[in-house]
């Protein structure tokens, strides 16, 4: 999945998912549990699904800025 989001040209989008995962999901305690949740939710394109209960705050506060 890592090299697929670095041929995308993702990471930056990654180390936003991975921010917000750091920032709101207090049940997970390890660094690896973080990692791999970010990498389900990039996975599964979450902050592309409008029903997302985050996406607001996440494209508000996390998501890269494009130029």
């Amino acid at each position: 999945m890592h090299r697929l989001i670095r041929n995308s040209g993702e990471e930056a989008l990654y180390q936003a998912l991975l921010a917000w995962v750091e920032a709101d999901t207090p049940w997970l305690h390890t660094k690896r549990e973080r990692e791999l949740y970010a990498l389900e939710l990039h996975s599964a394109r979450i902050f592309e699904l409008p029903e997302w209960v985050a996406k607001q705050e996440f494209e508000e506060n996390y998501m890269p800025k494009r130029d």
